[in-house]
């Protein structure tokens, strides 16, 4: 192990080229969706709406059927589920049901792993 002999540090992230925002790599996508379907934030995400009380579609600039999601509600506790749209390969649908089982509007932050 030698230190101090000049020349790039060997196995630090710094040494490689990151990918450019959105494109496949090991980062994973996100989005954060606000309560109205409002895209906050993301990386990957293209757009999100929230067609229906408790329904958010969420879409990415790639094909996410082989990918893994896993979503946050914001705020309260509930339920929440994700499900790939059927429709559109690169589009997840989010349901959010408070604690009762009633389909509510809340905030989300939803993570990708592909």
């Amino acid at each position: 192990h030698r230190r101090g002999r000049g020349g790039p540090a060997r196995g630090r992230r710094g040494d490689r080229a990151a990918p450019r925002h959105g494109a496949p790599g090991p980062f994973p996508l996100f989005a954060i969706v606000g309560t109205g379907g409002e895209l906050a934030a993301g990386r990957g995400a293209t757009s999100s709406d929230r067609p229906v009380v408790g329904t958010y579609r969420v879409s990415f600039d790639r094909d996410v059927t082989r990918c893994a999601f896993s979503v946050v509600r914001a705020a309260t506790p509930g339920e929440t589920a994700v499900l790939p749209d059927v429709t559109d390969p690169a589009r997840v649908l989010v349901g959010v049901d408070d604690s009762a089982g009633a389909a509510e509007n809340q905030a989300i932050h939803l993570i990708g792993v592909c």
